[in-house]
C-alpha cells in the first residue's frame, strides 16, 4: 500500500484543496454536490439527505403559499359578499353599484351609492318649468299670454315649431328668456 510519501506533488495539492473545501462549512455542501455531479456513482449520503430535506421544504412552502392564496381568495369573496348584502340592504342593486365603481372610478361602495343617487335623482321643477296648474279639462296655454287655441291642425304645428325655436334660441342665449 502506498503512503503519502509516494504521492506526486499534484496529488498532494489535490488533497490539500479537498481538505480546504471540506473544512469550510459554507462550501462543503457545494463541494459534495460537485463531486457527485462529477461522479454520479459516488455514494454521498449527506447530499442525498440534504436533497430530500430541500424537497420536503419546497413542497411545504408551495403548500403554504397555495393555502394562503386560497385563504385570501375566501376572505375577498366573503368581504365582497358582505358589501353586496349591505348594498342590497340599503335598497341598491349591487351589480349597478359595482359598475359605477368601475365606470366612474368611485373609491368605495358608499361613494358609488351617492353617485347612483345623483344619476337617478330627478331635477326639481322650477317656476319657469311650471307654466300653470291645470284643472281637469282646462286648456293649456302654449305661450305666455296666448289666449286662442290653434284653429286647425296645421296651426298647431306652426305654434309647436315656434315654441321649439324660441326654446332653442333661449338655450343658446340668442334672445332673452320668455316671460
Amino acid at each position: 500500500m502506498a503512503g503519502l510519501e509516494d504521492l506526486s506533488a499534484a496529488d498532494l495539492e489535490a488533497i490539500k484543496l479537498g481538505r480546504a473545501l471540506m473544512t469550510n462549512p459554507e462550501v462543503r455542501t457545494q463541494a459534495l454536490r460537485m463531486a457527485v455531479k462529477a461522479n454520479p456513482n459516488l455514494n454521498v449520503p449527506e447530499v442525498r439527505l440534504l436533497d430530500a430535506v430541500d424537497a420536503v421544504e419546497t413542497r411545504a412552502q408551495e403548500r403554504e403559499q397555495r393555502l394562503e392564496a386560497e385563504l385570501l381568495k375566501e376572505r375577498v369573496a366573503r368581504k365582497q359578499s358582505e358589501k353586496r348584502q349591505a348594498v342590497k340592504d340599503k335598497g341598491y342593486d349591487p351589480d349597478e353599484i359595482e359598475k359605477i365603481i368601475v365606470d366612474y372610478g368611485a373609491k368605495d361602495y358608499d361613494a358609488a351609492m351617492k353617485i347612483a343617487d345623483m344619476i337617478h335623482a330627478q331635477a326639481e321643477p322650477t317656476p319657469a318649468d311650471v307654466r300653470h296648474s291645470l284643472a281637469a279639462g282646462e286648456p293649456l296655454d302654449l305661450l305666455p299670454g296666448q289666449k286662442d287655441r290653434p284653429k286647425t291642425p296645421g296651426d298647431g304645428m306652426k305654434t309647436a315649431l315656434s315654441i321649439a325655436h324660441s326654446m332653442v334660441d333661449e338655450f343658446r342665449g340668442r334672445v332673452k328668456r320668455r316671460a
